[in-house]
């Protein structure tokens, strides 16, 4: 029997507000029930079966009851059957595998799992059967047809993502599932090669939140064509997908050859974007971020006048001067902008 295999988005693509609350110190809750964040090297490090396959049926195994910290939830334990394209760790005899997964009666976060649903399965072993490894992160997405590539299990489910970006027929939310995926802690050469990719896309938020990550990553490859957009934003981008790459200058950029592009990014007309390029500065701290720092004490926006002074006091090493930010954005802020000021000019 021929199977065609969907994938389902299962999570709302919230790519700029994890990194605004990155940036801010903040905490977000992905939904209202409070779905952890999914961590690939933890599911690939902790499942006993790692298995890319395609769901062909799925039936109800009874009544069951869900224990967590927040309290017991009603039920229903199910069976599915994957038919498996090929096994990324463990051991596996013939071509499918039965698993149990619970689907509770109200949302508490877990992902569904759906008749003809396509991804690489998180499995671990319990009492002698499958079950899913993680009720939140049940799977992640994939396409059928993709061979398995060499390495670790954690380079392959790398690389079944990677897939997806280079796709030409999966779906445009599946792809922007991967890139998802792919903007929580998850680093390395393999990950780097797949936003490459997602950065040449079609679909706008795939391209622009793949080149996001890279810039998060520090990796320079499109910083200046970012810049260029955000000095220049085009009317028919949307505005939160321009957030997204300033958030990303914001997140990530550390290399001191960033410096010439982060100083023209200071006079953009966007003021994340410029929060962002002056936070930049301050972490890179060289000799080359005082004079785009200096500049930025007279922005018209108190956050980046804050990292500006920050900036100029860690790169000082005096701490005297270098105010807490929750303190600065309530307090008077005219001592610190008057002190940094005159030691700007006496460095002249």
């Amino acid at each position: 029997m021929r199977h065609t295999f969907i994938m389902q988005i299962r999570r709302p693509y919230l790519r700029g507000a994890f990194l605004l609350s990155s940036i801010l110190g903040t905490v977000l809750v992905a939904v209202a029930v409070g779905v952890p964040a999914i961590d690939i090297q933890s599911l690939t490090s902790h499942a006993d079966l790692i298995c890319a396959g395609g769901i062909v049926e799925i039936r109800d195994h009874g009544s069951a009851t869900i224990h967590t910290p927040n309290g017991d939830f009603a039920a229903h334990s199910m069976i599915a059957t994957l038919k498996v394209e090929h096994v990324l760790k463990g051991q596996l005899t013939g071509k499918t595998v039965d698993f149990g997964f619970p689907v509770p009666e109200e949302d508490i976060g877990y992902s569904p799992i759906v008749t003809n649903q396509f991804g690489v399965f998180f499995l671990r072993m319990s009492e002698g059967t499958y079950t899913i490894f993680d009720p939140h992160h049940p799977y992640v997405v994939a396409v059928p047809g993709v061979a398995l590539a060499a390495g670790n299990p954690f380079d392959q489910v790398i690389a079944e993502l990677d897939a997806v970006l280079e796709s030409p027929t999966a779906p445009v939310e599946v792809q922007r599932e991967a890139v998802y995926t792919l903007a929580l802690p998850t680093q390395g050469e393999g990950v780097t090669a797949a936003l490459l990719k997602g950065a040449m896309n079609t679909d706008l938020v795939v391209r622009f939140d793949s080149m996001s990550l890279l810039l998060e990553h520090n990796d320079l490859t499109y910083l200046d064509q970012a810049a260029d957009l955000l000095l220049h934003p085009p009317p028919e981008i949307e505005a939160t997908l321009l957030t997204n790459l300033a958030l990303g200058v914001g997140a990530g950029v550390r290399s001191p050859s960033a410096v010439p592009t982060l100083s023209k990014l200071l006079n953009a007309p966007d003021v994340q974007t410029r929060r962002s390029t002056a936070r930049a500065l301050r972490l890179i701290g060289t000799e080359a971020t005082v004079k785009p720092l200096t500049q930025a004490l007279g922005d018209s926006d108190r956050r980046v006048r804050y990292e500006a002074i920050s900036g100029l006091a860690h790169f000082a090493g005096d701490k005297k001067w270098d105010p807490d930010m929750r303190d600065y954005l309530y307090k008077s802020e005219e001592p610190y902008l008057s002190h940094w000021q005159q030691w700007a000019k006496a460095q002249e």
